[in-house]
């Protein structure tokens, strides 16, 4: 089974032009190509969406969730060493804390390399509350990153889905069930990067909030940036929604390819019961 995306190109103009396989009713694909779900936990599920519409359908479908392609972009790598995170003398592991139990976020890594292995930037950015959260306060926990849009449509599958008990699993394969308890149980830090509104356009903390109104889970952040958001180019994104998995240790686990969600297995198998 494969994940339906539409593809964007970025033109010397800077204008984004979008290209999209037909579907033929007009929105989100109802199913896999012969109608079925086969179970098979090796493989992700897609439905079909267009980039060019504003889609906020909190509808989810037992076929699975796309994405919608974006074009990849430079990430301007800069080589900033390696952060201080890992066992202490002991053997335990260092969470990071100081004396007085705050997390210390001075050892931030940068805008390093994509690559399974590095360091992950401490992300920093607004909840759907207003308030200031970063990567380094999950430190000890490991974090699924989602990057979605508000016109995105499989975007809004997946966030629906983690906010009701609905047996539509958007990703095939029980491997949604399997997130969503571990979401629910405190296991992984699912954290929302809501990067473009309707529009297009960057996100506000409004947006964020209107978001977390619609689908909302009290184990779910839901980030903003702000004007330029930096999170699209650092994760060199390619598809809507994106998924990327950093360890418990800050590290980046597992990279979306856009083509299945088989990366997500890298989460359950390694942190799951």
């Amino acid at each position: 089974m494969r994940r339906f995306t539409c593809i964007s190109f970025v033109i010397p103009s800077l204008v984004l032009l979008t290209a999209c396989p037909s579907d033929d009713g007009g929105g989100n694909d109802d199913g896999n190509e012969d109608g079925t779900d086969d179970g098979n936990e090796d493989e992700g599920t897609g439905a079909e969406t267009s980039a060019g519409e504003s889609d906020t359908s909190s509808e989810s479908t037992s076929a699975g969730t796309g994405e919608t392609g974006v074009g990849e972009t430079d990430s301007g790598e800069t080589d900033v060493g390696e952060t201080d995170v890992g066992e202490t003398d002991t053997g335990e592991t260092d969470t990071g804390e100081t004396d007085t139990g705050v997390v210390d976020c001075e050892n931030d890594p940068g805008w390093g390399a994509l690559e399974v292995g590095a360091p992950v930037k401490y992300i920093t950015a607004l909840d759907q509350n207003g308030e200031e959260v970063s990567f380094c306060q999950w430190l000890g926990t490991p974090i699924a990153l989602d990057v979605a849009a508000v016109w995105c449509g499989p975007c809004n599958e997946v966030s629906s889905y983690f906010s009701s008990d609905s047996t539509d699993d958007p990703f095939g394969g029980g491997l949604g069930e399997d997130l969503r308890t571990m979401i629910n149980g405190g296991k992984v830090i699912w954290a929302t990067a809501l990067v473009q509104d309707a529009s297009g356009q960057a996100t506000t903390v409004e947006n964020a909030a209107a978001w977390d109104a619609q689908y909302p889970n009290e184990n779910i952040p839901v980030m903003v940036e702000g004007d330029v958001p930096m999170v699209p180019d650092y994760v060199q994104l390619g598809c809507w929604p994106s998924v990327f998995v950093v360890d418990h240790e800050l590290n980046w686990l597992a990279l979306d390819d856009c083509a299945t969600w088989n990366h997500l297995f890298e989460l359950t198998d390694n942190y799951g019961e």
